[in-house]
């Protein structure tokens, strides 16, 4: 444990008691570290299991009844059916993070609360990711939007937003460890992406950097991947192009590519740009819309300038911006 906050230490200390007693573990050589009021996990290992937190010890946290006042998260009523394990659990995490100052924080630095954020940003952000700020949303939402997973509790019943303590304070990183669920525990391996012995966690559905910063506050620069929004051009020779930015289905994962083409226009549904594999975008929209390598890859040019004048103008609107 490495702690510059007395409290933190504390909370921290009694949420692995718990985990012990409910029958879950953390590896030895792992170290929960707490500075400024940021969390993470570093471990003195390569490789092998990192912690395993079984499901009687999740928090599910839209079946409480959450308040704040002066920037402290409250508890204001819990289900009738709150575990032995989920309501001890739930005061800890409240107090991990009002020890953190976790709503302060976030009222200030995250894009979708801070009220610093301009008019012309907002219309700029919109460009490229139209749910930004689209719905009010509060602290606590967007708290538990960033720290929970969406998850059974059991297999056969909804998924719904759970609080994996201990899982939680992983940073993400896209070449980080992939939890696993098999039933009863969610657990993470040991993997270290940030060249250091901090240890990382992928938070999935392959989310570009525009996206985790919309999500979750933070702009991923680890990510290789870039999603394109609606965008609509002439293309040399193929006329109508439009790509209508339908990236996700209804798991949240990328969708299928679809294209739906008449004399007019042609509709693909979305396209993802991929530092790694730059060919495959191209193939990828040849494979649908039936274009040859020439005549698709002139498509994806395309569409990757009408997004980085979208970018271009969010930077614009960011530097213009006196408070940014």
């Amino acid at each position: 444990m490495v702690s510059d906050d007395l409290v933190v230490e504390d909370v921290l200390l009694g949420t692995l008691d718990l985990v012990r007693e409910g029958g879950g573990w953390v590896a030895p050589g792992t170290r929960l570290i707490s500075q400024n009021g940021h969390l993470r996990i570093a471990s003195d290992v390569a490789s092998g299991p990192l912690v395993s937190i079984p499901s009687r010890l999740w928090v599910r946290v839209d079946r409480v009844t959450w308040g704040f006042t002066d920037d402290r998260l409250e508890v204001l009523d819990t289900p009738d059916d709150i575990g032995e394990f989920e309501l001890p659990m739930l005061y800890l995490q409240t107090a991990l993070h009002n020890a953190c100052g976790k709503l302060s924080w976030m009222l200030t630095t995250h894009p979708t609360l801070a009220s610093d954020v301009s008019a012309e940003i907002v219309t700029a952000t919109r460009a490229l990711v139209p749910s930004f700020r689209h719905h009010p949303t509060d602290a606590v939402d967007v708290l538990f939007a960033n720290r929970c997973f969406r998850i059974p509790m059991a297999p056969g019943e909804p998924t719904e937003r759970m609080l994996i303590p201990i899982v939680d304070l992983l940073n993400h990183h896209t070449r980080g460890a992939k939890g696993s669920w098999d039933g009863d525990a969610f657990s993470v391996d040991v993997r270290h992406p940030f060249s250091t012995d901090e240890c990382g966690l992928d938070y999935g559905l392959d989310r570009d950097a525009l996206e985790t910063a919309v999500v979750y506050g933070f702009a991923d620069t680890s990510s290789r991947l870039a999603h394109s929004t609606a965008v609509d051009m002439d293309v040399a020779g193929l006329g109508r192009v439009h790509v209508t930015g339908d990236a996700r289905g209804g798991t949240g994962l990328p969708a299928p590519i679809r294209v739906n083409a008449d004399s007019d226009v042609t509709l693909v549904n979305r396209l993802t740009f991929d530092a790694d594999d730059p060919d495959g975008t191209v193939q990828d929209l040849a494979a649908v819309t039936g274009w040859d390598g020439p005549q698709s890859r002139v498509a994806v040019a395309a569409i990757a300038r009408a997004n980085i004048t979208l970018v271009d103008a969010l930077i614009k609107a960011c530097a213009d911006s006196p408070d940014i």
